[in-house]
């Protein structure tokens, strides 16, 4: 199972298609302390952490940190370490007397596909090495 960002559903927020929409899920108090939730539309929170005033924060900030800034993804939370990944393409098939670079099916990017029992498309990611390793 992936998270989808699909219009209408979930508020606009990641969600997993197979699960049934928050309030069809039957679930009732009381919810436990390590249960992540979603009150008065905000970001998915854990009721046990204290709220954090932003000026405790200082940096370097971790890289585990998840930030949130309008000039990269949407001004959903992003990790750091994500820019440094590379995508990795292998491709046995061709469209047009080219490798095909991506597949979709049914608006879905497709990351591995088959023929037979080999594996002739194949999408992964890689950490880039910096200069320095």
């Amino acid at each position: 199972m992936s998270f989808f960002i699909i219009v209408g559903r979930n508020g606009g927020y990641p969600c997993i298609p197979e699960l049934s929409e928050q309030y069809e899920t039957g679930s009732c108090s009381p919810f436990c302390d390590m249960m992540m939730r979603v009150e008065n539309g905000n970001y998915p929170t854990l009721k046990m952490l204290p709220d954090v005033a932003p000026e405790l924060f200082s940096l370097p900030y971790p890289d585990a940190l998840l930030r949130c800034d309008e000039r990269f993804n949407n001004g959903y939370p992003f990790n750091v370490n994500l820019p440094a990944m590379i995508k990795v393409t292998n491709s046995k098939l061709f469209i047009h007397e080219k490798l095909a670079k991506s597949l979709f099916f049914d608006e879905k990017e497709v990351r591995k596909a088959y023929c037979g029992e080999n594996v002739v498309f194949r999408i992964y990611y890689l950490k880039r090495r910096s200069c320095e390793s």
